[in-house]
């Protein structure tokens, strides 16, 4: 009788899970994702959706923008796309900084790569002197 019973309990359809982790949507949409500028998808509306701005499905100005303003708020990265204002004059108040700010933003660009050019040069002097190790442990 044991047996039996056990036996409809294994087989007996469990209800299925309908569980969605929404969190794990959100991470996806939001950070992981790695949207293309002027990208038409509707990956691109959900992220719009998510961001809670006007859905288009075009990754352009707008959305980046508002998807680095949300990246920014939960300090993430995101890659940065060159945008031109061609012939866009700001006035004499804003210009005056423009050269300034220029040369701040390359000079972040620079800082990150050297950052990670110094990170993967630790990482591969470290595994050279690790193969190093081994391969002197295994000749004697």
């Amino acid at each position: 009788m044991t047996l039996l019973a056990a036996c409809c309990l294994l087989f007996t359809p469990q209800p299925a899970n309908n569980y969605i982790d929404w969190a794990a949507i959100e991470q996806y949409t939001i950070y992981d994702y790695q949207y293309e500028y002027g990208e038409q998808s509707g990956m691109v509306g959900m992220l719009q959706h998510w961001l809670g701005i006007e859905i288009d499905n075009i990754y352009g100005q707008r959305t980046h923008r508002a998807h680095r303003q949300e990246a920014m708020q939960n300090g993430k990265q995101l890659p940065l796309y060159e945008i031109h204002v061609a012939d866009r004059d700001f006035g004499a108040q804003v210009e005056q900084w423009r050269p300034l700010v220029e040369q701040a933003i390359q000079d972040i660009n620079a800082e990150s790569g050297n950052l990670q050019t110094l990170q993967q040069s630790v990482i591969s002097k470290s595994v050279r002197r690790h193969q190093f190790l081994l391969m002197g442990a295994s000749s004697v």
